[in-house]
């Protein structure tokens, strides 16, 4: 799979196979770390053949802080549905 993501030990874009690495450890790296978005409001949802695409307004706690921001995640699925790319994209990082 392919993984792009913008910040942090992940960042870039990391394709087959490394992707699903980065994958996993970026997730793991969050769960260790507490990290969670407790409210998500939607503010746009598309579907463009094989890609779902959806913006967001998230809030929560990342780093032990509170955390609000904007997101837009895009996934692609292959030919067996399963998820095959994951890009996302921030708003409102501090530099």
């Amino acid at each position: 799979m392919t993984f792009q993501f913008p910040v942090g030990e992940q960042r870039g874009r990391h394709g087959p196979p490394e992707g699903k690495r980065a994958l996993a450890a970026w997730t793991a790296a969050h769960q260790a770390q507490g990290n969670r978005i407790t409210k998500s409001t939607v503010d746009l949802k598309l579907f463009a053949a094989d890609w779902v695409i959806v913006c967001d307004r998230g809030s929560g706690t990342i780093g032990g802080a509170p955390y609000t921001g904007l997101h837009a995640i895009f996934m692609r699925a292959g030919p067996t549905g399963r998820l095959v790319e994951f890009r996302e994209y921030f708003g409102e990082i501090a530099a």
